[in-house]
């Protein structure tokens, strides 16, 4: 069962209407606001009256002022913002891709993929830094969401693929920074597609995951599976 206190909110930075609808789910049913952050989410308002629970925030998550703005949103009325979801997207880049791709595409797909992540985090967690002693401890994480990939074997069972990659060192490092204030990293890969069935598993993954249901060690990897 989840740890945090009612006041509690999540802050949801996905791009998938799917994965979006999955991960809010069990937010709303526990007592959580989930508040979904994103340029792509404002097609998405409208159905913010009949989903009790959910907020949706337009903003540009690449700009400081972006990620500022989702921040407050989540922690509006006093709420606690005690977890960051981040969606890392599939890259395309891999495998064979990796020998030929040029600098300016793959600066395209790391500023698309990688960028956004790693500076809510830091946004995030210069908040958290700042107070330190409003939530006990180990009750804040961040949960990055990234396509399933194998890394190794030999092929055609790998595929390095580069955000996935990324993601995993994302955590790592965010892990070593925040165990400092007693907040948890994870990773959570689940398959590119997937039944409805198998986004609401992975939607109750996350959330237990994110709110403490299952309790690991910061830094680990999951991955959802089919």
């Amino acid at each position: 069962m989840s740890t945090a206190s009612p006041a509690a909110s999540a802050l949801l930075a996905v791009r998938s209407p799917q994965l979006l609808d999955a991960l809010a789910a069990p937010f709303r049913d526990a007592g959580w606001t989930a508040v979904a952050a994103g340029q792509g989410v404002g097609d998405r308002a409208a159905a913010a009256a009949s989903c009790p629970g959910l907020e949706f925030c337009r903003a540009n998550l690449q700009t400081p002022q972006g990620r500022d703005e989702a921040v407050a949103a989540a922690t509006r009325d006093g709420r606690q913002l005690a977890l960051l979801l981040c969606e890392v997207p599939p890259s395309g880049l891999a495998d064979e891709a990796l020998l030929h791709v040029d600098a300016p595409t793959a600066d395209a797909l790391i500023e698309s993929g990688m960028r956004t992540p790693f500076f809510l985090t830091q946004t995030l967690a210069r908040r958290w830094a700042a107070d330190a002693g409003a939530a006990a401890p180990w009750q804040r994480r961040v949960l990055y969401l990234a396509p399933e990939s194998a890394t190794w074997g030999p092929p055609p069972h790998r595929d390095p693929e580069l955000n996935s990659t990324a993601a995993t060192v994302l955590t790592r490092l965010w892990a070593l920074r925040l165990a400092e204030l007693h907040a948890a990293v994870y990773e959570l890969r689940g398959p590119d597609e997937t039944s409805s069935d198998g986004w609401a598993r992975l939607g109750r993954l996350a959330f237990e995951l994110g709110t403490g249901g299952l309790s690991y060690a910061t830094g680990n990897v999951f991955t959802a599976g089919r």
